[in-house]
């Protein structure tokens, strides 16, 4: 599982008039912050699922799609220092 080479850098690109953020990881904690991101979106899937009440299933999608993007710009990121 493990990656060689530097440290991903993980930067988020914000949306006018939001802040920034980078954020300097190991790989190892790249590593932990996909799979925790991976299992969470798992459980929201489910949780959707389970859901009846409309409000909170429209707010665990935003969640999940946030957790999507997250982990497609994590992704990217390693495949980037890859090539």
């Amino acid at each position: 599982m493990g990656h060689d080479g530097p440290a991903p850098i993980v930067k988020v690109e914000a949306s006018p008039g939001e802040e920034v953020m980078e954020l300097t990881l190991s790989n190892e904690e790249h590593e932990l912050l996909v799979d925790i991101l991976e299992h969470r979106r798992r459980e929201l899937t489910k949780e959707i699922s389970h859901t009846d009440h409309h409000e909170f299933k429209v707010g665990l999608r935003k969640s999940e799609k946030l957790i999507e993007s997250m982990l497609s710009r994590l992704r990217a990121e390693v495949m980037a220092k890859a090539s």
